[in-house]
């Protein structure tokens, strides 16, 4: 049985070449591990990252959900998708392009990778330059069905466009990201910062608020520091849920009634608030991997 799980609040990045910090990832509260092939592996060391394949999915998914990042070259990235265990709970893809380049990769996926006998494995996809967010946002292209969320890559997007990962460019391309993910129907990830910066922990505390408040469900990290800030900001707190189940009991009261308002604490509370207040109850509770079928 494999571990599945729904919109991860913290996903701890791995080179898949440190078997010692695999190891380690396995007492962590990252909520998932992301073995990287990618950007983490030195090229000469990718060889034997994909064999570290072969045994490292095994001993981390009796703990947690464990993704594989692959390599964003197509070449490349077919060896890699070879590689890539039953235990596999997601794919993530670096560095898209365009819908048309997931559709390649997830034929791909379904034919020579993964645990497509069994189920579809889901991909994440990472949009690290202005081009490709140029692409998705103007594209009305469905993505493929397997296709669970999308993430913004901070770093090599600010190299791209010439600026700060925390600067108002990379806000507002953080933004057209959630309104990419919310028109498709899947989880946006990431925040507006520099993801390699473990130790201003305040710094990332407010990048990752801004991303929680504006509509991601979860994050990236590189450095066990960086967890608990993640889980924290992407749950909801104590009075956010006391709030939202009054809420929802004054609305779903009034409707029996047969009306479309309430009033509650002074606000108004119509079907909008009400559906902002189911997400906050879903949103809180404790994640946990559920066996696979």
């Amino acid at each position: 049985m494999t571990l599945a799980f729904t919109s991860p609040r913290s996903i701890l990045f791995v080179p898949a070449d440190r078997t010692d910090l695999a190891t380690k990832a396995v007492g962590l509260d990252c909520d998932a591990v992301c073995l990287d092939l990618e950007d983490g592996v030195a090229i000469e060391a990718k060889p034997a990252a994909r064999n570290n394949l072969r045994r490292l999915p095994d001993q981390l998914s009796k703990h947690k959900p464990v993704l594989i990042r692959v390599n964003h070259d197509l070449l490349t990235c077919a060896t890699d998708l070879r590689s890539i265990p039953e235990v596999c709970s997601a794919v993530v893809l670096p560095k898209v392009r365009s819908p048309e380049h997931l559709y390649l990769v997830a034929d791909a996926l379904s034919q020579i990778g993964g645990n497509s006998a069994r189920r579809p494995t889901p991909l994440f996809a990472m949009i690290e330059d202005s081009r490709s967010l140029h692409n998705f946002a103007t594209s009305q292209m469905q993505l493929p069905p397997i296709v669970a969320g999308i993430a913004l890559g901070a770093e090599d997007l600010s190299a791209d466009l010439g600026c700060d990962p925390a600067s108002e460019q990379i806000h507002s391309c953080f933004l057209t990201l959630v309104r990419i993910a919310r028109r498709c129907n899947i989880d946006a990830f990431g925040f507006p910062g520099a993801i390699g910066n473990y130790q201003d922990l305040d710094k990332l505390n407010s990048q990752v608020a801004f991303s929680a408040r504006n509509g991601a469900v979860g994050a990236f990290c590189i450095h066990p520091k960086q967890i608990e800030t993640l889980n924290s900001a992407f749950t909801p707190s104590p009075d956010d849920i006391s709030r939202a189940e009054r809420i929802i009991a004054a609305f779903e009261t009034a409707r029996e009634d047969h009306k479309g308002v309430v009033s509650l604490e002074g606000a108004m509370i119509d079907k909008p608030v009400y559906l902002r207040a189911i997400n906050t109850i879903a949103r809180s509770k404790p994640f946990h991997s559920q066996n696979s079928v």
